[in-house]
């Protein structure tokens, strides 16, 4: 284990929190500095943006399919219906929300 390659924070850089599995949102408490470390005051805002990722081609594994029919002498026999093989489909266009973590400068007193 190596312990000697960790950084500790300062106190004011602490910040705890835990995540559930059926929440996607985090829950935490702790400290927040309102100083920058190069002694600006302000704080973090998350900006979320709406970003247009365009639609693109994929190639998608389509496994094979087997069906029942009667053959010769009216047995049930499975057969092969479709082969098993890659399909080109569209994936259409659709819009990402991208979360970025934006400095605001605050104001000296």
């Amino acid at each position: 284990m190596l312990l000697g390659a960790l950084a500790v924070p300062a106190a004011a850089d602490v910040d705890f929190g835990f995540r559930r599995k059926d929440r996607p949102h985090v829950i935490g408490f702790g400290t927040r500095s309102p100083v920058r470390r190069d002694g600006t005051l302000g704080h973090y805002r998350i900006v979320c943006t709406n970003v247009w990722v365009p639609g693109r081609r994929e190639r998608v594994w389509r496994p094979a399919r087997y069906g029942w029919c009667r053959g010769p002498r009216g047995i049930l026999v499975r057969r092969l219906v479709r082969a098993a093989g890659y399909v080109t489909v569209f994936a259409p266009g659709h819009y990402e929300t991208i979360r970025t973590r934006v400095w605001v400068p605050g104001r000296h007193r």
